[in-house]
């Protein structure tokens, strides 16, 4: 696994690159495609359906079709998609081929996810948050290169293109290294009966503490993301260029993945629970602040402390989920995984609608309130765990 694992990270690495190119991209495809901002946040709630769709049926796929069927296919999924975005010269184009993308990485990541957590259940915790770096990596380096987009005023196309050919190549690679390595994508519940498998798969799904991380990433997912995305296109109604907030993000990206590390190294030493509850406070109270500051200047202080103190509380709540039954890995990733897309599509809409119809600022709006209700969900968490351990005490 360990030869492996540095093309899987690099296969997050470019889904991460991917993903993120178009929030910071949003400025140039509004000029380009001659749109309005609403309809580029109805195109993002589309796509995060995709991936929604594409993280929820993945794990049971895997459980019956086997991870390198899956892994195969969506990737030849995602490597189309970016092909045909660089012919796009239509928007309606444009969203259907990065919809297709979203339903290639939602099943990448869910199998990736699982793999990983499979081989290393005693530092799951860990290895979940450092396979999420490799992720959070290539969205650290996406604005910087639509920075370098608009500064040399080169087409966005080819970004699509070379990433597509990239892929290329790492499939191909992978796939070669695993027909000598069966071990690689080997899936304990691939012969499974079906019909017990949709069971557990309910048993699961009813299951309080899936429900309580589900809703946890649900809210983590989707104001993170949304406030990446329109991270730029904020930053332009305070009249910062493209180039600066570009930059600005990058920094954003960075301190969120130094954050991400530093809370791999905390689960070493705290229950996850307790870093997940703990972080989400710290994050609504700086949010919460950030929102009356006039000053640009501290402002930005306050937004990157947010990223810091905002990062991994999703993969923890995913880790969490895996603990209860690691056997069913596939299927507990996709069900917790699928509810943080059902975030990411609500809040994208909402947000792209109020920078249309009112202003920049319904995106710390929508932000904060999402915070205040997810620190409720991880004091429940907390509290349930506590009562459930007196009990079998």
């Amino acid at each position: 696994m360990k030869k492996i694992s540095p093309f899987l990270f690099m296969q997050l690495f470019l889904i991460g690159l991917g993903s993120s190119f178009v929030g910071p991209l949003i400025p140039i495809l509004v000029s380009d495609f001659n749109i309005r901002l609403d309809k580029i946040g109805l195109t993002l709630s589309i796509y995060s359906f995709s991936v929604f769709i594409g993280s929820l049926f993945t794990g049971i796929l895997i459980e019956k079709l086997g991870r390198r069927n899956i892994f195969i296919l969506s990737n030849i999924f995602f490597i189309i998609s970016f092909l045909t975005i660089y012919f796009s010269r239509y928007f309606i184009l444009f969203t259907i081929c990065y919809a297709i993308f979203g339903l290639s990485w939602g099943a990448i990541y869910v199998n990736l996810i699982s793999m990983m957590s499979n081989f290393s259940y005693l530092y799951i915790s860990k290895k979940i948050i450092i396979l999420n770096i490799s992720f959070a990596l290539g969205a650290a380096v996406s604005p910087l290169v639509v920075g370098c987009v608009s500064f040399l005023n080169f087409n966005w196309r080819y970004v699509f293109l070379s990433i597509a050919m990239i892929d290329m190549i790492l499939l191909i690679f992978i796939t070669l290294f695993a027909l000598f390595n069966n071990e690689i994508f080997y899936n304990i519940k691939s012969k499974e009966n079906f019909k017990k498998l949709i069971i557990a798969n309910n048993k699961l799904f009813l299951n309080l503490i899936i429900i309580l991380c589900g809703f946890i990433i649900f809210f983590h997912s989707g104001l993170t993301t949304t406030f990446s995305d329109w991270f730029t296109t904020y930053f332009k109604s305070l009249n910062i260029s493209l180039n600066i907030s570009s930059i600005l993000l990058t920094l954003y990206s960075l301190i969120f993945i130094l954050g991400m590390f530093f809370k791999s190294f905390l689960v070493a030493r705290f229950d996850e629970k307790k870093i997940i509850n703990f972080f989400s406070i710290s994050s609504f109270i700086i949010l919460f602040i950030t929102f009356f500051i006039k000053w640009i200047v501290v402002k930005t202080i306050l937004i990157l402390l947010f990223g810091f103190s905002a990062s991994a509380i999703g993969s923890l709540s995913i880790s969490v989920g895996i603990k209860l039954d690691p056997e069913y890995s596939g299927s507990i990733v996709s069900m917790i995984n699928s509810f943080g897309w059902a975030g990411i599509i609500i809040f994208q809409y909402l947000t792209g609608y109020l920078f249309a119809k009112y202003s920049a600022m319904g995106l710390f709006f929508i932000t904060t309130i999402a915070l205040f209700i997810l620190v409720i969900f991880t004091n429940i968490l907390n509290i349930y765990y506590k009562s459930v351990n007196k009990m079998n005490q």
